[in-house]
């Protein structure tokens, strides 16, 4: 995608980003900012899935995301839920819940509109292998975001999920009761 054409990228309506991406278990693959992660994290997938949906807890072991209210808990389909990352206000509205497999939601930002999937499996050893991936798209996006901060950003969430999972895991903590659990 050229430069240009990325700058003028409006992207998919959220409805649609919703309908035909989350929920049909893709990203904006046309999107010109975009960002793929695999971890693998030893914990059990129950234990990785409540943090994750646990948005409301998310500041307890993620200093870059606060001021979170959920419509919400435990989470569903079409729960919405508003937090700040930095002085950003971020509206997201869950699109795919699979109990310990998948949890996908759409989120509007400053015009930008994104979608955000996160797909666990097991591993042999009983961990998990965690698997995030966004896009993102907007008028003017890329003048002040691009793919290397999205995947610097998404790297960073990712660490502190992966050791606060890990931690969790090794000491018996249990993240906060307002996520939709699954057993571990």
């Amino acid at each position: 995608m050229s430069r240009l054409s990325g700058l003028l990228r409006v992207g998919p309506s959220l409805a649609t980003l919703d309908r035909d991406y989350a929920r049909a278990g893709r990203v904006d693959s046309a999107a010109p900012v975009q960002a793929r992660h695999q971890v693998a994290i030893a914990a059990p997938p129950g234990q990785v899935w409540q943090l994750i949906t646990d948005v409301t807890g998310w500041p307890r072991w993620f200093d870059g995301v606060h001021g979170l209210v959920a419509s919400d808990t435990p989470l569903r389909p079409g729960s919405r839920f508003e937090w700040l990352s930095g002085d950003k206000r971020i509206r997201s509205t869950i699109a795919t819940l699979i109990p310990g497999q998948e949890v996908s939601w759409t989120g509007v930002c400053a015009g930008a509109r994104a979608v955000r999937r996160h797909l666990l499996a097991r591993t042999a050893d009983g961990g998990t292998l965690l698997t995030v991936e966004e896009s993102m798209s907007g008028l003017l996006l890329t003048l002040f975001y691009d793919s290397e901060k999205l995947q610097t950003a998404t790297g960073a969430w990712l660490e502190a999920l992966r050791n606060t999972a890990e931690r969790g895991w090794r000491d018996g903590f249990q993240p906060g009761q307002s996520g939709s659990s699954v057993p571990a």
